[in-house]
């Protein structure tokens, strides 16, 4: 056991450094809400399809086949080396409307580094209700009578929605500005959550779930292009990719928390609810940098 936990600690930290340098570069690309909703996309699609023949291939080549596949598509990333830039291309905040690119002189603008930490709490605190609710989406659709099995397809499905929603990101792109997309998406996951307090059938929970999910995979590219806007050194969008685990750690664990013995989940919605709202307000000032 302890030889394939320090193999989990190694390729977790070698994936982890992926994705921030993945981020990054996106970052600094011509038109990064599209890139970042392909991103997303592609993860989902892949997602999708492990999911769709995961049993398949264990049943006739056992585990040892997805780590082979695993090594496989690891290798693959190889080629992409080349293709990283060598340096970062720095931007310069004027104001909280107006940004001039820089690409002679590297400066640090003291305005935009306290937004880009607000918008991290914001995300935070968002991305820790979030992950508190779906958690617990299950629990949530067991308890209105309805089969694991259908829970579990309809949970399936809403991926296929999270896809649509990162490529309606990548038609938009940044044509609406930021702040309208990422103030619905809120408002979006606000009343997906406000539904789930009231006991309802399997469509309402599949309608319920489909709007959660898109509301997050609408808000997920936007997000990162604000914070990639305000970020000069790479600080920023390397405390973007720790935000993520983080919250995904504290939303479920307060959530428990909250909930205790009781078996009540009303507590993980009110907890969702309460983090939508401020994690909005602490994210607005940064989405009108563009």
């Amino acid at each position: 056991p302890y030889i394939f936990i320090f193999c989990r600690f190694i390729t977790g930290f070698g994936a982890g450094m992926l994705m921030t340098m993945t981020i990054q570069v996106i970052g600094l690309m011509r038109s990064p809400d599209k890139i970042y909703a392909l991103w997303t996309a592609v993860q989902l699609f892949l997602g999708a399809l492990a999911i769709m023949f995961f049993s398949t291939i264990v049943q006739y080549g056992g585990l040892d086949a997805i780590f082979v596949i695993w090594i496989v598509l690891t290798a693959f990333l190889y080629i992409s080396i080349k293709f990283y830039p060598s340096s970062r291309e720095v931007c310069l905040l004027i104001d909280s409307h107006d940004m001039a690119y820089n690409k002679s002189k590297k400066q640090w603008s003291i305005k935009s580094y306290q937004l880009g930490i607000l918008s991290l709490i914001g995300l935070f605190i968002y991305y820790s209700g979030q992950t508190g609710v779906w958690v617990y989406l299950e629990r949530i659709g067991t308890s209105w009578d309805i089969s694991p099995e259908q829970v579990a397809s309809v949970l399936f499905f809403s991926l296929i929605i999270g896809i649509l929603a990162s490529v309606i990101v990548m038609l938009l792109g940044d044509k609406f500005g930021r702040t309208l997309p990422i103030t619905f998406s809120m408002i979006m996951a606000a009343l997906a959550i406000i539904i789930l307090m009231q006991e309802s059938n399997i469509y309402l929970f599949t309608l319920d779930t489909c709007l959660f999910t898109f509301a997050w995979y609408f808000f997920l590219p936007y997000i990162c292009s604000v914070i990639s806007t305000l970020d000069n050194d790479g600080r920023l969008l390397t405390g973007l990719s720790v935000t993520f685990p983080a919250a995904l750690a504290a939303g479920p664990a307060i959530v428990a928390i909250l909930i205790g013995q009781d078996d009540v989940l009303l507590p993980c919605m009110l907890f969702g609810l309460f983090a939508t709202i401020l994690g909005y307000f602490l994210l607005l000032p940064s989405t009108r940098i563009r």
